[in-house]
């Protein structure tokens, strides 16, 4: 498993193109989605042009967080040592 940071607006191929199982309302997607790329993930996004954290799992598949205080989020998960803080 790894665990990154990203600006998903950098990386067309994440770009969800197919609701699968879930929902997707303007500036929210949540659930599972084919993306660009044609890979099956499971999204929780709040917009697109944002930073995202991406979880890959030991069998390649994604899941793509980014919540509405993606900055206070992504400060818990380095207070609880799940990621590194940046330099």
């Amino acid at each position: 498993m790894s665990i990154s940071f990203i600006n998903l607006s950098r990386y067309p191929e994440l770009k969800p193109t197919l609701r699968l199982l879930g929902i997707g309302l303007p500036g929210l997607k949540i659930g599972w989605f084919k993306l660009a790329n044609g890979s099956k993930t499971f999204l929780a996004l709040n917009g697109w042009d944002s930073e995202a954290l991406v979880i890959k799992l030991r069998n390649n598949s994604l899941v793509i967080l980014s919540p509405k205080n993606f900055s206070d989020f992504k400060s818990k998960l380095q207070l609880l040592g799940w990621v590194k803080p940046s330099s």
